[in-house]
């Protein structure tokens, strides 16, 4: 049962912060700018306030593990992290949807988000970057991992008693 607890009150926090900081940044930042100095990487020029998008995101996802840092230590935690590993690029996809979504506009195949360039599905109306379904596939393994740790975690505080 705890485990369920944290998870989605971690789901909520993330699902939050994604949609918070899409918002800010398709309606405040003003990302068209050619004027941005930037960061290479990945092939793309990132700007500086992606390092504060980063930075949330990190805190965000990771924030049951650091409230529960004495606890992992002791007891071994695993699924901590892998929910905090699970939670990161699912709040970076999130953002990155709520983007496109306050925009109201489509994804098209060279838009700055399909990297490597062109790898994307298309749907008809808009493109869904081949990143989305790897970052989905990567967080439900961690997921899963996290679960299995926690039964395993469970079980053996059970049988300690």
């Amino acid at each position: 049962m705890r485990y369920l607890t944290n998870l989605v009150s971690l789901m909520l926090l993330v699902l939050a912060s994604g949609i918070t900081y899409g918002i800010l940044e398709a309606k405040y930042i003003p990302t068209d700018t050619a004027g941005f100095a930037t960061i290479p990487w990945l092939g793309n020029h990132f700007a500086y306030y992606h390092l504060c998008l980063l930075s949330l995101m990190t805190v965000a996802s990771f924030s049951l593990a650091i409230l529960h840092l004495r606890d992992m230590a002791e007891h071994r935690k695993k699924y901590m992290l892998l929910m905090g590993f699970a939670m990161l690029p699912l709040s970076l996809l999130i953002e990155d949807i709520t983007w496109f979504c306050t925009r109201w506009t489509p994804i098209h195949r060279n838009e700055w988000t399909v990297f490597p360039a062109g790898w994307a599905l298309n749907l008809g109306v808009t493109y869904i970057p081949l990143w989305y379904l790897a970052v989905l596939i990567f967080s439900t393994l961690c997921l899963w991992l996290a679960d299995h740790y926690a039964k395993i975690g469970s079980k053996k505080f059970l049988t300690s008693r």
